[in-house]
């Protein structure tokens, strides 16, 4: 057994890749004797010798056999044996998402199986194997790999991996038509994740696939999804914007962002198409277009820091200098940042919850800005543009990181769409 380590340890030293495969198969050779005249107290170790020749031959199932043998002889060994499971595997997981990303996925599959040959206590090749078949069309396979990414996730307490995965689950199980699963796997997401619209978007369109039509109503007046009927569209936006975000988790940023404005222009109350839009354009690093919805974006909500930050970027992949600095500027001198909630239309009514939030204010030299009193100016339109209700309030000085939660509605016939203003 000595002599089959010992070889081992010049194959890792040796650089020529004739001398190390000539060095790997002697110290096979010699470790296998050794395991042949017995030695009870030398077997784990010969097997997790044998573990590691294997893995660097890139014989995954030789390795996984011999390093599983290792531990059940030797359990101390347990940590050991898993880092050098995860060393092998964490290189083909990268391998695979990058051959994913350019659009390889007969490869990136390939890479993602191998890795779950030498380790199985990660969800993330799971999880990648099941976005692959799901961009596929394959649903059936990619229910299984979720169904798999989200078990070992539970297993690990890597809750954003257990929730990415259900979410997907879920889907799957709703585009399969296996409404009644879905819907139970989707509540138990929404016990994680209250607060998702995506998720609760597919619940919905789970209950009505079900037949629960007053189950999906409840939970869109609950979370004020859009598309309500008032809102223009009813279910069918919703399953455009789901579609969207779809092709966005693909990477087909172009189509993703069309299908976006479209749920925007149908549904002008639902400022996070306008803003799924924007990123789409802000992935596909379409400059042009990006500086083109980010700033509708911003002259509806001028506090939104994420709609400013894309302004920003769309400034800077047009390479429109000043105005980038410029907007660098304006988002460090903003003293809240203002977050959309719940949107409620109704015919005859139109509430918007939203969050502000102090900032760190500086101005223009990196210099702290006091904190202070915005005022804010909503306004609710109907579908010409015209203003039928308004409402003003004032948000106080807040210190950086504290937070007050607002309420703000518009009573008249005909309200589609909403803004606001910051006033003097």
């Amino acid at each position: 057994m000595n002599e089959g380590a010992n070889a081992l340890r010049e194959a890792v030293r040796d650089p020529s890749p004739g001398a190390r495969a000539t060095l790997l198969h002697q110290a096979k050779l010699k470790l296998f004797e050794g395991l042949s005249r017995g030695g009870k107290d030398a077997e784990p170790a010969a097997w997790l010798y044998l573990g590691q020749v294997y893995l660097y031959e890139n014989d995954f199932r030789g390795a996984d056999s011999a390093l599983t043998r290792a531990v059940k002889l030797a359990p101390d060994c347990a940590g050991d044996v898993d880092r050098s499971r995860q060393a092998a595997w964490l290189p083909l997981v990268n391998a695979g998402v990058e051959l994913a990303q350019g659009g390889n996925t007969d490869s990136a599959l390939a890479l993602f199986r191998r890795a779950n040959l030498i380790y199985r206590d990660s969800p993330s090749a799971y999880a990648n194997i099941g976005v692959l078949y799901a961009n596929r069309g394959e649903t059936d396979s990619a229910i299984v790999y979720f169904t798999q990414a989200k078990e070992i996730a539970t297993r690990a307490k890597m809750d954003d991996e257990r929730n990415e995965a259900t979410r997907n689950l879920g889907l799957m199980l709703s585009r399969a038509k296996r409404y009644d699963e879905a819907i139970t796997t989707l509540e138990e997401y929404r016990t994680w994740a209250p607060n998702d619209t995506a998720g609760a978007r597919i619940l919905a369109g789970a209950y009505r696939g079900a037949g629960k039509a007053d189950q999906a109503e409840k939970l869109e007046r609950e979370l004020a999804l859009p598309p309500g009927e008032a809102g223009g569209g009813g279910a069918d936006m919703t399953a455009r914007f789901q579609q969207g975000v779809e092709l966005f988790n693909q990477g087909k940023y172009e189509e993703a962002a069309a299908v976006f404005g479209e749920v925007f222009q149908k549904q002008p109350v639902n400022h996070d198409a306008l803003l799924n839009q924007a990123t789409s354009y802000f992935r596909g690093k379409n400059g042009p277009k990006l500086v083109e919805t980010a700033s509708r974006l911003v002259e509806l909500e001028p506090l939104h820091e994420i709609a400013l930050r894309l302004l920003e970027q769309g400034y800077k992949l047009t390479k429109q200098t000043d105005k980038q600095i410029a907007t660098v500027a304006r988002v460090a001198a903003l003293p809240v940042k203002v977050e959309t909630g719940r949107v409620s239309v109704s015919p005859t009514e139109l509430k918007v919850a939203f969050t502000a939030t102090g900032r760190a204010a500086k101005d223009a030299k990196g210099n702290p800005l006091s904190a202070r009193p915005v005022k804010l100016h909503f306004e609710m339109l109907g579908g010409d543009g015209s203003v039928l209700a308004t409402q003003d309030l004032e948000v106080p000085a807040l210190p950086p990181d504290q937070s007050r939660d607002y309420t703000v509605e518009g009573k008249a016939n005909g309200i589609v769409a909403w803004r606001y203003k910051v006033t003097p």
